[in-house]
């Protein structure tokens, strides 16, 4: 019905997005009006293993690209798209060209989503966000941090996840498997092979490679109450409460955990950790810059 529309209008709002750079503009036509089998060809392992398919970048990302193409070929006559803030509060409204709207959206959220980072940090401790009901939906949080690790860093997430399953669904569990068992490298290089079979949720585990080709699953302690102990068998981290023990609450939970991860680090490196904290989760961006001839 959209493609013979004779006026053809897209709403949609605009928001940093972990694969397509941005959402909004022409994501309401792809994936938005996609059959299912096409929207796979869009999550595929070879596109989102491009470092370019990531947060607030559109420039040689293979799945902004891929979407506009579509977009062009279906059409639009004209957009509304909106931005908002953590409170959830309008910030900006932006219609016309549908290309054109949605890049001066992007250029918007860029300007307050956006963290200007020059450097990696030890520690780097942040959470799942609103967003991060059960575990395939926290990997947004995770996936946001990757400019801010080196090898040796530790990532402290924090998710609290009241989805009925706190995990995710059945192809998203035999997918964490598949990557727990032979590793994140090997991981990557199966599923952009070509003779892969498609596994609908793959993408989502893909995305926990992006933090784990930096570092080691031992290295990403993950918190959380809502995740039985006996799942992490299958889980590519470390359950918080392997190293501080049962806490009453997530707050401590927390706090204990960070406080073992600053002493640790001290007493092997003999220095006190650099230290991230990212309070807006996936809500807040790293844009990791080369430092100025005056900084360095």
């Amino acid at each position: 019905h959209y493609v013979a529309a004779d006026l053809k209008i897209l709403t949609g709002l605009v928001e940093s997005h972990f694969m397509a750079g941005a959402s909004g503009g022409r994501k309401s036509i792809c994936p938005g009006l996609l059959a299912e089998e096409a929207t796979y060809l869009l999550h595929s392992g070879p596109i989102l293993n491009s470092p370019e398919a990531c947060d607030l970048n559109l420039e040689g990302n293979p799945v902004h690209e891929a979407s506009l193409a579509v977009a062009r070929l279906a059409g639009c006559d004209f957009i509304v798209n909106v931005t908002l803030n953590s409170d959830f509060q309008l910030t900006g409204v932006f219609s016309g060209d549908m290309e054109k709207a949605h890049l001066a959206a992007v250029e918007k959220i860029r300007h307050y989503v956006g963290l200007p980072v020059k450097q990696k940090y030890d520690i780097v401790c942040t959470h799942s966000g609103y967003v991060g009901i059960n575990h395939y939906q926290a990997a947004k949080g995770a996936a946001v941090c990757a400019p801010f690790l080196k090898p040796e860093s530790y990532l402290l997430l924090a998710g609290v996840h009241p989805d009925t399953d706190p995990i995710g669904g059945a192809n998203y569990k035999k997918m964490l498997r598949l990557l727990t068992e032979i590793g994140a490298a090997s991981f990557v290089a199966k599923i952009i092979s070509p003779d892969w079979e498609f596994v609908p949720e793959q993408w989502e585990a893909q995305m926990w490679t992006r933090i784990l080709r930096i570092i080691p699953p031992e290295q990403l302690i993950y918190c959380s109450l809502d995740i039985p102990a006996e799942n992490y068998s299958f889980l590519p981290h470390l359950d918080a409460r392997r190293l501080v023990g049962e806490k009453k609450s997530m707050e401590e939970l927390v706090q204990a955990a960070l406080d073992r991860l600053i002493a640790d680090w001290q007493k092997k490196y003999q220095r006190r950790p650099r230290l991230a904290l990212l309070p807006d989760g996936p809500y807040g961006i790293p844009l990791l810059r080369q430092p100025s001839p005056k900084e360095s």
